[in-house]
């Protein structure tokens, strides 16, 4: 039986009665479970999307004649950013559906329903292909490096390179997904994309070196968030250690990276190899036979 969490924001404790129940019709069809959060408010809702994973965010953007629906539009394009289906209802009449194809053009919004015209078995049909669809998507891998250990004349010591050939075939058949700063288009935001791939990421594979440990941007801005993921939501962490640093000594602090409060050593998780026979210490065929074993690994999430 899956679990799902469903993200319900309404001010309306009627029309909060009415989607709860159609939604839990919809996950019962689907034999799940439904664990359904409920938000009043665009804030209240906005704290639950940040600090949380989501299978479906169902949204009323009006909410109330004091707030407007451009409040609503931001909630709706971080639930993109962090790739969870959206279904957008409203009975606000200046919300029409012009209005929220041209605010929502580059996100992923599933459908709009007006509550004058809500049809309680097409709302139920469209929460059961979402959930069924999502279900399927495959598993997103981050991969956390330095450039330094990316970058060299000689392609078998280009350690990101050399990994992704390994997980070019898992991508061919659609069983995960990777994503590392090279896969940032030119104009992109690129801290905000880090930051929306790190949310969404099921598995994080760090190539760790010297100049890893060394990086303030992977220090403060990507092991925090990985290491509050995997301690709230189980995001597994997969250690290639490429050569001799201080790995075993090494402490990152997380939520923030400057007080923490929790503190954390790398060392603690099982790496793929001992730091005392790092990559470069190996043969070429050794070191395929780590990179091969994450990879599988990967395989089985």
């Amino acid at each position: 039986m899956s679990d799902y969490k469903i993200l319900l924001v309404e001010d309306a404790l009627h029309w909060r009665k009415i989607l709860n129940n159609y939604i839990n019709t919809a996950i019962n069809n689907l034999g799940g479970h439904a664990n359904i959060y409920q938000a009043e408010s665009l804030e209240q809702a906005w704290d639950l999307l940040e600090n949380d994973r989501w299978d479906l965010l169902c949204t009323d953007i009006g909410l109330s004649e004091k707030v407007g629906a451009t409040e609503g539009t931001l909630l709706v394009s971080r639930a993109s950013e962090k790739n969870i289906p959206t279904i957008i209802i409203s009975g606000t009449p200046s919300v029409t559906p012009k209005h929220v194809r041209d605010f929502f053009k580059k996100d992923k919004v599933a459908d709009f329903i007006y509550k004058q015209s809500f049809n309680s078995l097409d709302f139920v049909q469209l929460v059961e292909q979402l959930l069924s669809k999502n279900n399927n998507l495959p598993n997103e891998v981050f991969i956390c490096y330095s450039h330094i250990d990316n970058e060299n004349s000689d392609p078998n010591k280009c350690w990101l390179n050399r990994f992704q050939k390994f997980l070019a075939p898992l991508i061919r058949e659609n069983v995960i997904t990777v994503f590392s700063d090279k896969d940032i288009n030119t104009g992109d935001d690129w801290h905000n994309t880090i930051q929306a791939h790190l949310d969404k990421a099921k598995a994080a594979v760090l190539l760790i070196s010297p100049s890893f440990l060394a990086s303030n941007y992977i220090a403060n801005s990507e092991l925090p968030v990985l290491l509050k993921n995997a301690n709230i939501h189980g995001t597994k962490i997969f250690p290639i250690i490429i050569s001799p640093c201080r790995y075993d000594t090494t402490k990152f602090k997380y939520p923030d990276p400057k007080v923490g409060p929790n503190e954390f050593k790398l060392s603690s998780l099982q790496s793929a190899n001992p730091d005392s026979n790092t990559l470069v210490d190996m043969s070429e065929g050794d070191q395929n036979r780590v990179l091969k074993k994450v990879a599988d690994d990967l395989a089985r999430l």
